[in-house]
């Protein structure tokens, strides 16, 4: 593989639904792959552009808009975009346009169209994307894992209070794994509550690592767990973030 290639295939590692494939088969779809740099303002698509596949953002962020002009959704890294309208009708169902410097992946249509028909995980997560917006769906009784919308974000223990607050800002999140680098295995959460009262009230130096800070071994629930079961797990021990854990490896948030 070019370094290029091995860049992508280990970038993949970390992206839902390509981190639960082996590791010669992200390979492969690493070498499929294409990489786009978009500067600030690009358009990378508008509504009801023919698309060639769908795109994951490897870096920056991604604005993507109806016909209004109203914002749909903003996306950043290891977000997948294009998805719902390539599955629709092969045409853009959004305009896609790059906020700030980016590299984002393509996934060309028939390498996409292969890992759908190949391997359930697959079949299961962009499956979302088919769904009626008009269609009652009854939460409680899905499974977790076709309810996860993004890869989980985390960090490693050593990563300071600081680090992981401008993280959970960057990302627009409220939470983070905390997963140990060599093992792959999640150790705990730290959420914006725990930086405010841990950190922030406690008067304690940003500088220190999470590990100090974070809570240890949290709740969890598999993948075939229901959404009834995260409904009842939350309000059962009062948490606001309940990790997706399968086989010791955070899934998702």
């Amino acid at each position: 593989m070019t370094d290029t290639t091995e860049e992508i295939a280990g970038f993949l590692e970390s992206v839902h639904p390509y981190d639960n494939l082996l590791t010669d088969e992200r390979a492969r779809i690493a070498r499929k792959m294409v990489l786009h740099t978009y500067q600030p303002d690009e358009i990378i698509y508008r509504i009801d552009d023919p698309l060639g596949g769908v795109f994951v953002i490897m870096s920056g962020e991604v604005e993507t808009t109806d016909r209004n002009g109203a914002m749909v959704s903003l996306l950043t890294a290891r977000n997948t975009f294009g998805e719902r309208g390539f599955l629709r009708d092969g045409n853009a169902a959004t305009t896609a346009r790059a906020t700030q410097q980016s590299h984002i992946l393509q996934l060309p249509a028939a390498e996409f169209r292969r890992l759908l028909k190949t391997f359930i995980s697959f079949q299961r997560y962009f499956n979302r994307a088919q769904r009626q917006p008009n269609r009652a769906v009854d939460i409680a009784t899905q499974k977790v894992a076709e309810l996860i919308a993004r890869a989980p974000l985390y960090c490693a223990p050593s990563t300071t209070a600081s680090q992981a607050a401008q993280m959970m800002r960057e990302h627009h999140v409220s939470s983070l794994g905390i997963v140990d680098p060599d093992s792959g295995l999640l150790l705990g959460i730290i959420t914006v509550r725990d930086l405010a009262n841990r950190v922030v009230a406690g008067a304690l130096d940003p500088s220190i690592p999470v590990r100090t800070i974070m809570t240890r071994d949290p709740v969890t629930l598999p993948l075939s767990a229901l959404g009834s079961d995260v409904l009842h797990q939350m309000l059962e021990h009062k948490v606001g973030h309940l990790p997706i854990v399968e086989r010791g490896q955070l899934m998702g948030m």
